[in-house]
């Protein structure tokens, strides 16, 4: 049986592949709450993005409603707020991986925990 009733937001994890400055490779990984959006909301977004109207941040401020496992250089936890977003939008790796997160939570692709 599948009821209705789903929840605003979901839990999904996001890994982040970079090479360090001695060029070697890492991952990491942390969770997103990703908003759950209608159909028309998720097509209206990616056309949006695909013809240039939307920078990273805005679009991850769509579809990003809170996370848990990021930390500032310090060991903090950050705050998910705008400020924050820009920050992780400007990073290529982590704005792709968020982005590659997102779609497989969408199509049910690859999940880790």
């Amino acid at each position: 049986m599948f009821k209705l009733d789903l929840s605003p937001s979901y839990k999904w994890p996001v890994t982040v592949r970079f090479v360090d400055e001695s060029g070697r490779r890492h991952e990491r990984t942390f969770h997103v709450l990703f908003r759950r959006l209608k159909k028309s909301e998720i097509d209206e977004l990616t056309r949006a993005q695909e013809l240039g109207e939307m920078d990273d941040a805005v679009f991850m401020r769509e579809i990003v409603a809170g996370w848990d496992g990021i930390v500032d250089a310090d060991g903090k936890p950050v705050e998910c707020d705008d400020e924050a977003m820009r920050m992780l939008a400007d990073i290529p790796e982590v704005a792709s991986a968020i982005g590659v997160a997102w779609i497989e939570s969408l199509a049910g692709g690859p999940r880790k925990n």
